[in-house]
């Protein structure tokens, strides 16, 4: 989310993607981890597939999605980093 941070412009949006995110990531929790434990022996103890490798993934291609659609227009009234 860090590079898309400059390109949201809404509160909205935020908002939008880190409820999608917490929603993913709690199906995490109680679905796939008990799934990959079983199918493929993996003990997750601390959970860090769900807290960090899956929001990371959604957040790079929420980026993606928002350097596609940013435009020119957009760029004019940002400030100057």
């Amino acid at each position: 989310m860090g590079a898309a941070c400059s390109l949201i412009t809404a509160p909205v949006y935020a908002l939008l993607v880190g409820s999608i995110i917490g929603v993913i990531s709690s199906f995490g929790f109680t679905h796939l981890s008990p799934f990959l434990e079983k199918k493929i022996n993996l003990h997750d103890t601390c959970g860090v597939n769900n807290l960090h490798a899956i929001p990371s993934w959604i957040g790079c291609i929420v980026s993606a999605i928002a350097a596609s659609v940013f435009n020119k227009e957009l760029m004019k009234n940002l400030p100057e980093a």
